[in-house]
Protein backbone atom coordinates (compact mmCIF):
# COMPACT_ATOMS: atom_id res chain seq x y z
CA UNK A 1 0.00 0.00 0.00
CA UNK A 2 1.28 3.36 -0.88
CA UNK A 3 2.28 5.58 1.72
CA UNK A 4 -0.75 8.19 2.46
CA UNK A 5 -0.45 12.00 0.87
CA UNK A 6 0.50 14.23 3.32
CA UNK A 7 -2.41 16.46 2.93
CA UNK A 8 -4.42 13.06 4.11
CA UNK A 9 -2.99 13.09 7.19
CA UNK A 10 -1.83 16.26 8.17
CA UNK A 11 -4.30 19.00 7.48
CA UNK A 12 -7.08 17.36 10.25
CA UNK A 13 -4.22 18.38 13.00
CA UNK A 14 -3.63 22.29 11.05
CA UNK A 15 -7.26 23.12 11.26
CA UNK A 16 -8.49 21.68 14.06
CA UNK A 17 -7.33 24.78 15.93
CA UNK A 18 -7.26 27.37 13.53
CA UNK A 19 -10.60 26.88 11.50
CA UNK A 20 -13.68 27.63 12.47
CA UNK A 21 -13.35 30.12 15.19
CA UNK A 22 -14.29 33.67 13.20
CA UNK A 23 -13.59 36.82 15.01
CA UNK A 24 -16.06 38.75 12.76
CA UNK A 25 -18.79 39.09 10.30
CA UNK A 26 -17.11 38.07 6.88
CA UNK A 27 -18.71 36.00 3.80
CA UNK A 28 -16.26 34.41 1.20
CA UNK A 29 -16.85 32.85 -2.00
CA UNK A 30 -14.73 30.31 -4.11
CA UNK A 31 -14.85 29.39 -7.09
CA UNK A 32 -12.77 26.37 -8.56
CA UNK A 33 -11.05 24.65 -10.92
CA UNK A 34 -8.48 21.78 -11.77
CA UNK A 35 -5.99 24.56 -12.45
CA UNK A 36 -6.89 26.46 -9.04
CA UNK A 37 -9.44 28.54 -7.59
CA UNK A 38 -10.72 32.15 -7.47
CA UNK A 39 -11.75 33.72 -3.99
CA UNK A 40 -13.55 36.33 -3.18
CA UNK A 41 -13.65 38.01 0.58
CA UNK A 42 -15.87 40.58 2.37
CA UNK A 43 -16.51 41.81 6.11
CA UNK A 44 -18.01 44.53 7.92
CA UNK A 45 -14.72 46.09 8.34
CA UNK A 46 -12.58 45.41 5.65
CA UNK A 47 -13.03 46.40 1.71
CA UNK A 48 -13.84 43.63 -0.53
CA UNK A 49 -10.79 41.78 -1.42
CA UNK A 50 -10.21 39.13 -4.52
CA UNK A 51 -7.52 36.73 -4.52
CA UNK A 52 -6.60 34.62 -7.82
CA UNK A 53 -4.96 31.12 -6.97
CA UNK A 54 -3.59 29.04 -9.48
CA UNK A 55 -1.73 26.12 -9.10
CA UNK A 56 0.56 24.07 -11.27
CA UNK A 57 1.22 20.19 -11.09
CA UNK A 58 5.29 19.41 -11.44
CA UNK A 59 5.14 16.25 -10.06
CA UNK A 60 6.89 15.18 -13.84
CA UNK A 61 9.46 17.06 -13.00
CA UNK A 62 10.55 16.12 -9.37
CA UNK A 63 9.02 12.29 -9.21
CA UNK A 64 6.60 13.20 -6.34
CA UNK A 65 3.19 14.68 -5.96
CA UNK A 66 4.30 18.25 -6.25
CA UNK A 67 2.59 21.80 -6.72
CA UNK A 68 2.92 25.59 -7.20
CA UNK A 69 0.85 27.61 -5.98
CA UNK A 70 0.23 31.62 -7.21
CA UNK A 71 -1.63 33.97 -4.97
CA UNK A 72 -2.34 37.89 -6.06
CA UNK A 73 -4.89 39.50 -4.62
CA UNK A 74 -6.22 43.43 -4.62
CA UNK A 75 -4.21 44.11 -1.52
CA UNK A 76 -1.39 43.69 -3.37
CA UNK A 77 -0.16 40.78 -1.44
CA UNK A 78 1.56 38.27 -3.89
CA UNK A 79 2.93 34.17 -2.65
CA UNK A 80 4.63 31.57 -4.62
CA UNK A 81 4.45 28.37 -2.16
CA UNK A 82 6.13 25.54 -4.08
CA UNK A 83 5.07 22.11 -1.98
CA UNK A 84 5.98 18.12 -2.49
CA UNK A 85 4.72 16.03 -0.87
CA UNK A 86 6.29 12.58 0.52
CA UNK A 87 9.59 14.29 0.18
CA UNK A 88 10.74 11.07 2.10
CA UNK A 89 7.60 8.81 3.59
CA UNK A 90 5.89 11.41 5.76
CA UNK A 91 7.65 14.20 5.01
CA UNK A 92 6.75 16.94 3.63
CA UNK A 93 8.89 20.30 1.92
CA UNK A 94 7.49 23.79 1.68
CA UNK A 95 8.85 26.67 0.16
CA UNK A 96 7.35 29.94 0.42
CA UNK A 97 7.95 33.71 -0.95
CA UNK A 98 5.44 36.73 -0.60
CA UNK A 99 5.44 40.72 -0.90
CA UNK A 100 6.48 40.18 3.07
CA UNK A 101 9.06 37.33 3.83
CA UNK A 102 10.90 34.23 2.27
CA UNK A 103 9.82 31.10 4.72
CA UNK A 104 10.53 27.45 4.23
CA UNK A 105 9.31 24.38 6.59
CA UNK A 106 9.78 20.81 6.76
CA UNK A 107 6.60 18.83 8.03
CA UNK A 108 7.33 14.95 9.75
CA UNK A 109 4.15 13.36 9.78
CA UNK A 110 3.53 10.18 12.34
CA UNK A 111 0.10 8.23 12.46
CA UNK A 112 0.85 5.75 15.56
CA UNK A 113 -2.65 4.64 15.71
CA UNK A 114 -5.93 4.81 13.45
CA UNK A 115 -6.86 7.38 15.69
CA UNK A 116 -4.03 9.49 16.44
CA UNK A 117 -2.28 11.89 13.79
CA UNK A 118 1.00 13.85 15.16
CA UNK A 119 2.95 16.50 13.33
CA UNK A 120 6.16 18.40 13.79
CA UNK A 121 7.00 21.20 11.44
CA UNK A 122 10.32 22.79 11.49
CA UNK A 123 10.36 26.66 10.23
CA UNK A 124 13.64 26.85 9.00
CA UNK A 125 13.68 30.70 8.16
CA UNK A 126 11.71 31.50 11.19
CA UNK A 127 13.20 28.81 13.65
CA UNK A 128 10.25 27.63 15.02
CA UNK A 129 9.37 24.19 16.03
CA UNK A 130 5.86 22.61 16.50
CA UNK A 131 4.50 19.25 17.19
CA UNK A 132 0.32 19.42 16.64
CA UNK A 133 -1.47 16.17 17.55
CA UNK A 134 -5.31 15.16 17.35
CA UNK A 135 -6.79 12.22 19.06
CA UNK A 136 -10.64 10.81 18.28
CA UNK A 137 -12.18 8.27 20.83
CA UNK A 138 -14.91 8.21 19.09
CA UNK A 139 -17.04 9.27 16.46
CA UNK A 140 -17.89 12.54 17.79
CA UNK A 141 -15.01 13.70 20.03
CA UNK A 142 -11.87 14.98 19.01
CA UNK A 143 -8.81 16.54 20.79
CA UNK A 144 -6.34 18.03 20.18
CA UNK A 145 -3.53 20.86 20.60
CA UNK A 146 -0.21 22.49 19.41
CA UNK A 147 3.41 23.51 20.96
CA UNK A 148 5.56 25.93 19.35
CA UNK A 149 8.97 26.33 20.62
CA UNK A 150 11.06 29.74 19.45
CA UNK A 151 14.60 28.26 18.84
CA UNK A 152 15.80 32.26 18.94
CA UNK A 153 14.01 33.12 22.14
CA UNK A 154 14.71 29.33 24.08
CA UNK A 155 14.34 31.12 27.54
CA UNK A 156 10.72 31.99 26.65
CA UNK A 157 7.88 29.57 27.49
CA UNK A 158 6.56 27.82 24.35
CA UNK A 159 2.92 28.53 23.13
CA UNK A 160 0.92 26.29 23.10
CA UNK A 161 -3.70 26.25 22.09
CA UNK A 162 -5.41 23.42 23.24
CA UNK A 163 -9.20 22.40 22.03
CA UNK A 164 -12.30 19.84 21.63
CA UNK A 165 -14.67 19.36 19.17
CA UNK A 166 -18.32 17.58 19.50
CA UNK A 167 -20.33 16.00 16.50
CA UNK A 168 -23.76 16.88 17.11
CA UNK A 169 -24.52 15.01 13.96
CA UNK A 170 -23.24 14.95 10.39
CA UNK A 171 -23.70 18.31 9.79
CA UNK A 172 -22.56 20.35 12.78
CA UNK A 173 -20.34 20.64 15.84
CA UNK A 174 -19.18 22.51 18.38
CA UNK A 175 -16.08 23.58 19.63
CA UNK A 176 -13.70 25.09 22.33
CA UNK A 177 -9.93 26.05 22.69
CA UNK A 178 -7.64 27.69 24.71
CA UNK A 179 -3.87 29.32 24.35
CA UNK A 180 -1.24 29.80 26.75
CA UNK A 181 -2.63 33.87 27.28
CA UNK A 182 -6.01 32.46 28.51
CA UNK A 183 -7.87 33.38 26.00
CA UNK A 184 -10.95 31.14 25.16
CA UNK A 185 -12.65 30.56 22.36
CA UNK A 186 -16.52 28.80 21.88
CA UNK A 187 -17.72 27.89 18.45
CA UNK A 188 -20.43 26.45 16.58
CA UNK A 189 -20.30 25.43 12.51
CA UNK A 190 -23.14 24.50 10.65
CA UNK A 191 -22.67 22.30 7.34
CA UNK A 192 -25.97 24.01 5.53
CA UNK A 193 -25.10 22.01 2.43
CA UNK A 194 -21.89 20.25 0.63
CA UNK A 195 -21.18 23.99 -1.23
CA UNK A 196 -22.08 26.07 2.20
CA UNK A 197 -20.89 26.30 5.43
CA UNK A 198 -21.40 28.75 8.32
CA UNK A 199 -19.39 29.18 11.36
CA UNK A 200 -20.00 31.53 14.37
CA UNK A 201 -17.58 32.05 17.55
CA UNK A 202 -17.49 33.88 20.75
CA UNK A 203 -13.97 34.25 21.86
CA UNK A 204 -12.80 36.29 25.32
CA UNK A 205 -9.67 36.92 27.14
CA UNK A 206 -10.25 34.93 30.51
CA UNK A 207 -7.36 36.55 32.28
CA UNK A 208 -8.78 40.11 31.97
CA UNK A 209 -12.66 40.04 31.74
CA UNK A 210 -12.72 44.05 31.72
CA UNK A 211 -9.78 44.55 29.16
CA UNK A 212 -11.46 46.57 26.19
CA UNK A 213 -11.46 44.64 22.75
CA UNK A 214 -10.05 41.58 24.70
CA UNK A 215 -13.23 40.40 23.14
CA UNK A 216 -14.84 39.14 20.20
CA UNK A 217 -17.86 37.92 18.40
CA UNK A 218 -17.62 36.58 14.44
CA UNK A 219 -19.84 34.93 12.09
CA UNK A 220 -18.10 33.62 9.02
CA UNK A 221 -20.13 32.14 5.92
CA UNK A 222 -17.86 30.36 3.21
CA UNK A 223 -19.83 29.29 -0.19
CA UNK A 224 -18.14 27.06 -2.79
CA UNK A 225 -19.32 27.27 -7.10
Amino acid sequence: MSTPLYNDLAKPTADFIKKDFPDNFQFEGTAKHKYGSVVFTSNLKKDFVGTVNPKFDIGKFVNKNGTVSISIDTNKFEKVETTIENLFPGLKSILTADSKKLAANLTVVVKPRSDVFLTVADKLIDKTITLTSLYKPNSRVQVGGDVTVDLKALNKNPTFNLGAQYNINDASYLKVKINDASKAAFGYTLNYDSKTKISTAWAINTRDLSAAGAHTFGVNITSTF
